[in-house]
């Protein structure tokens, strides 16, 4: 019978953020793969380490071989377009999720709003162009960037065009001891750049309503 293979959601907090249950998982496992930083995370599990890099094809049939007990560490949701969902139809039936919170999540959380109802778009290794066609009219929308497609590029994209009903609230290492989270405008956000931000982080953007502000977050620059 063919091993299940585990794929396990991670916090930016590490080791710290999760369950016992979860914990468990991990020591008993006899391979761990994930991304270099999840992997230090757990630098002084006994299993052998596979560190993720961008063949993920070659790893799939690693993982399709492996006869010992597997563990993938992942970021947040493995499902939200994470590599759970990929493994999960490249390998059917092999592959068992445990998942932690999602950065988008957490980033609702911080704010104090329901997500339920937010337009959730990930420019993370994807291209901006037609962002602005996607999120026309949507009152509430989540970004997943990147360092590419960082907050300020995304703010000088959307005043480019003339996307101004919207405010930004960016969130960094969620969930970390680095956190950091705070309400924009876009012409003071399009006014910085990559280096002012963690490459770790979430936009959420929120059009405005004539005569109401967002909460004075002491993080922003508003």
């Amino acid at each position: 019978m063919e091993n299940t293979i585990v794929v396990m959601g991670v916090g930016d907090d590490g080791r710290a953020g999760l369950p016992d249950a979860y914990l468990q998982r991990i020591a008993q496992c006899g391979v761990l793969v994930g991304g270099e930083r999840q992997l230090e995370m757990f630098h002084d599990s006994p299993a052998e380490k596979v560190m993720i890099r961008s063949g993920l094809g070659e790893l799939v049939e690693q993982l399709r071989n492996e006869s010992r007990s597997t563990l993938v560490l992942a970021s947040g949701d493995p499902l939200f377009y994470g590599i759970g969902g990929y493994l999960a139809a490249k390998l059917p039936g092999r592959i068992e999720v445990l998942p932690f919170v999602s950065s988008v999540q957490l980033a609702f959380a911080r704010i104090g709003e329901g997500w339920h109802d937010a337009f959730t778009v990930s420019l993370h290794g994807r291209p901006i162009r037609g962002l602005a066609q996607r999120i026309d009219g949507k009152p509430k929308v989540a970004l997943l960037t990147d360092e590419i497609n960082h907050p300020a590029a995304v703010a000088a994209y959307l005043l480019e065009y003339g996307m101004t009903e919207y405010e930004a609230f960016v969130a960094e290492h969620l969930g970390g001891e680095k956190e950091r989270t705070g309400w924009y405008g876009l012409t003071d956000l399009a006014a910085l750049s990559s280096g002012d931000f963690a490459p770790l982080n979430v936009v959420v953007l929120r059009a405005k309503s004539p005569g109401v502000m967002p909460p004075a977050w002491p993080l922003g620059i508003d």
